[in-house]
Order: structure tokens, then sequence, then C-alpha cells
């Protein structure tokens, strides 16, 4: 079920995290069961379907973010910008 998601962000990914190290991050199998907990909240709420796509996609998106900036030491890390 994470997989479907998973894809879901790599095909339609937002632009505030189109960064490589997003793009190819692998997910984790805890990443994964993440993933599925925030699926089914998202899917018991009453908000509507699109919303819940997107918000999966950011979601997803953070969860790649603060895995990249967490693991790569020999790198800068993703910031997150703040208007």
């Amino acid at each position: 079920m994470a997989d479907i998601h998973i894809d879901d962000f790599k095909t339609n990914i937002p632009t505030h995290f189109k960064y490589p190290s997003i793009q190819d991050y692998d997910f984790t199998l805890s990443d994964k069961e993440e993933i599925i907990d925030k699926a089914k909240n998202l899917s018991n709420s009453n908000l509507p379907e699109i919303i819940q796509i997107v918000s999966m996609r950011e979601f997803i998106g953070e969860l790649a973010r603060d895995s990249v900036n967490k693991r790569d030491n020999n790198t800068l890390p993703i910031i997150e910008w703040w208007d």
C-alpha cells in the first residue's frame, strides 16, 4: 500500500521537493509504516480525495527530506524555506 503512495509522490513530486537526494531516496520499512499510518488517518477523515492526495505527497516529501538531512553527513542539508 505504501508503494502506491510513494510512486504517486515520485511521479507528481511537488516543486519544493525536487532535489536529487529526495527524488532518489529509498524509503525504509519504517518510512513505509509511517506512510501507511498517515494514509489510514487521512482515509478516515472527511477530507475530499484531492486534499488527501496532496497531503500524502507533502507528508512523503517531508519524510524524505528529513531522512536525507539526517543521513548525509558530507552534504549540505536541504533547508525548509519560510516566506
